[in-house]
């Protein structure tokens, strides 16, 4: 699934459009900027394909999200989980059945149907970016593209394969990774 660079990738339309999730990638522990400062989080990439417009070769667009994994209430993947579920999930306190809630969460998202909003941003390139996410029940099929689940907290090497050679490049700089390639490695 490698998708080219954002010059000469077919940007999906901006619109408001029904959409299948095919792909969830953990990219691991990510450093970061905000407001000046260093931050370092557990990120996720999204990739839906849209399903009510195709590209001229009769494939779906496809367009990507990046998440930090926070369960915060303010944070933009629960604020998005919220609005595609029409509620908010209901998160446990117990910070050991956390992690096993978001894999499920993670798990029942993969082919699910939702309604995107997509806007251009301009930057070096212009791209097509998701501003808004909500539930639909009226998207039909299975995912043309092939579904993807990847974790690296229960690594697979033919999983990661498949994997863009962009995000492969991100998951390579995690400690997480780090640990999976060399388990003496300090992180």
């Amino acid at each position: 699934m490698d998708f080219g660079s954002a010059s000469n990738f077919e940007q999906a339309p901006t619109g408001i459009h029904k959409a299948r999730l095919f792909s969830i990638v953990d990219l691991g522990t990510q450093v970061g900027e905000y407001k000046g400062e260093k931050t370092k989080n557990r990120q996720l990439h999204f990739t839906w394909e849209l399903t009510d417009e195709l590209k001229d070769d009769g494939k779906p667009y496809v367009i990507s999200n990046f998440y930090n994994q926070s369960l915060g209430e303010k944070s933009k993947f629960i604020q998005d989980m919220t609005s595609w579920f029409g509620k908010a999930p209901a998160i446990p306190s117990n910070n050991e059945e956390k992690g096993a809630f978001v894999l499920d969460l993670l798990k029942s998202l993969l082919g699910k149907g939702c309604q995107l909003v997509v806007i251009d941003k301009e930057g070096k390139h212009r791209i097509s970016t998701v501003t808004g996410l909500s539930k639909s029940d009226k998207v039909e099929g299975d995912t043309v593209n092939e579904t993807i689940f990847f974790d690296l907290d229960s690594y697979d090497e033919d999983t990661f394969e498949k994997v863009s050679k962009g995000l492969q490049g991100i998951i390579q700089r995690s400690p997480e990774y780090a640990k999976i390639i060399n388990p003496d490695v300090e992180t």
